[in-house]
């Protein structure tokens, strides 16, 4: 591999640790140790059954809307107190597969923090945009400035998915997206709400 790659795959890999180490809520994944020796990396983590996209895509449609909005409060807990933290942490990758399920679906975990940032001041500057295309919020398509309201924005879109039982934006290239939600205030609409 090119060492370049290496040493930005380290540094990404520590800083998620350090994310993890510091973080304790019953809605944020649990960090129990990482392995640093020999060629692999590893983190040790607490065990969860399926990520929100599996339920979504095979249990979500028998499911009840109470069932599916649950799912929905918990991972909006995780958020709220990775927002209350000082300095606020701003996750910055909110999606279906960075929310873990676990105990009949009872229980919702954040992981995945690799792209999350502490927040110093008034607003997140960054050099990397992060995110998933369908979560990310409009501002961060424009290359502005974000702050708090970009989780807010991704757990909204994964909130409209629990309630449609649909994939947002699924009718558009996903290279239109941008686009259409940055420049054109393009949201899913509710008409799929079954």
């Amino acid at each position: 591999m090119d060492h370049d790659k290496d040493k930005e795959m380290l540094t990404a890999f520590r800083g998620e640790v350090s994310q993890l180490t510091s973080l304790r809520h019953p809605n944020i994944l649990a960090f129990y140790g990482a392995v640093t020796s020999g060629e692999k990396l590893s983190m040790i983590v607490e065990l969860m059954d399926k990520d929100v996209r599996s339920y979504l895509r095979d249990e979500a449609r028998g499911a009840a809307l109470e069932a599916r909005l649950r799912v929905g409060v918990g991972a909006l807990s995780g958020i709220t107190y990775l927002h209350s933290l000082t300095p606020p942490v701003v996750h910055r990758d909110i999606k279906p597969e960075n929310l873990l399920l676990s105990q009949g679906n009872s229980v919702v975990k954040i992981c995945d923090l690799g792209l999350a940032r502490h927040k110093h001041g008034v607003f997140l500057q960054t050099a990397h945009q992060g995110g998933t295309l369908s979560y990310i919020a409009p501002e961060v398509h424009r290359g502005a400035n974000i702050d708090e309201s970009c989780d807010i924005y991704a757990m909204a879109i994964v909130v409209w998915e629990l309630v449609t039982r649909e994939t947002p934006f699924a009718d558009k290239p996903p290279q239109s997206i941008p686009g259409i939600v940055g420049w054109g205030a393009e949201r899913p609409t509710l008409a799929a709400v079954t």
